[in-house]
C-alpha cells in the first residue's frame, strides 16, 4: 500500500502542475475547463478516500488475523516446555560461549510479544512475519543443541505451533489474495485517471 500512495502524491502533483500551467494560458471557455478540472480533482479525491478506506480495512483484518495468532502463541507458550524460550537466551549465566558463532539471530517470546504490542510503527506489520519470528526460537535451540532436552521441547513445540498455525493460514491466504486484487483494483482505477 506505500507503493500506492506514492502513486497518488504523483497524481495529485501531476494535477497541481497541469492546473498551474492552464491558468497562465489564456483560452477560450474558461468556465467550462474549470467545470472539468473540478470533477477531475473531485474524482482523483473520491478515488483516493476509496483506497484510503480498502487499506484501513485491510489493516483491521490484519489486526484480527494477529489477534488469532496470538491465541496461538498464548497457547504455545502455556505449555509446560515453554520456560526456555520465554526470555533471551543467557549467554554468560549458561556458559554458552560459543552461542553468537552459532546462532545468527536469536530470538524469544518476550521480544515478540513486544513487536506485538509495539506503537511507534517498528511492529509486525504482517502475521507471517510474528510466524518466521516463532519459527527462529525453536529453529535456533535444535540448531544450537542437537542432541539434549531443549533441542527435544523446541521440536515438540514446533510441531505444535505448525499444527496451530495450518488451521490459520488459509485465513493469512485469503486476505492476502484479498490484499493483492484490492491493490490492483485501485492500481488500474488510477490508471484511468490518466
Amino acid at each position: 500500500m506505500a507503493e500506492l500512495e506514492k502513486r497518488f502524491t504523483e497524481v495529485e502533483q501531476f494535477y497541481s502542475s497541469v492546473n498551474k500551467k492552464q491558468s497562465n494560458t489564456p483560452r477560450g471557455n474558461s468556465a467550462q475547463k474549470d467545470s472539468e478540472k473540478e470533477k477531475q480533482i473531485a474524482n482523483f479525491k473520491k478515488r483516493q478516500q476509496d483506497a484510503s478506506q480498502r487499506e484501513a480495512a485491510s489493516a483491521k483484518r490484519m489486526q484480527e488475523l494477529m489477534r488469532q495468532f496470538g491465541t496461538i502463541l498464548r497457547q504455545i507458550t502455556q505449555h509446560k516446555w515453554a520456560g526456555p524460550f520465554m526470555q533471551p537466551v543467557d549467554v554468560e549465566g549458561l556458559g554458552l560461549h560459543d552461542y553468537y558463532q552459532v546462532i545468527e539471530k536469536s530470538m524469544d517470546f518476550s521480544t515478540i510479544k513486544n513487536k506485538m504490542e509495539a506503537k511507534d510503527g517498528t511492529g509486525y506489520k504482517h502475521v507471517r512475519e510474528i510466524c518466521a519470528d516463532v519459527r527462529l526460537i525453536f529453529k535456533n535451540a535444535m540448531k544450537y543443541k542437537e542432541r539434549d532436552d531443549v533441542h527435544v521441547m523446541a521440536k515438540t513445540l514446533l510441531g505444535k505451533f505448525e499444527e496451530k498455525w495450518r488451521l490459520l493460514l488459509p485465513k493469512v491466504d485469503e486476505e492476502e489474495e484479498k490484499r493483492k486484487k484490492e491493490e490492483e483494483e485501485a492500481f488500474s482505477n488510477m490508471i484511468c485517471i490518466f
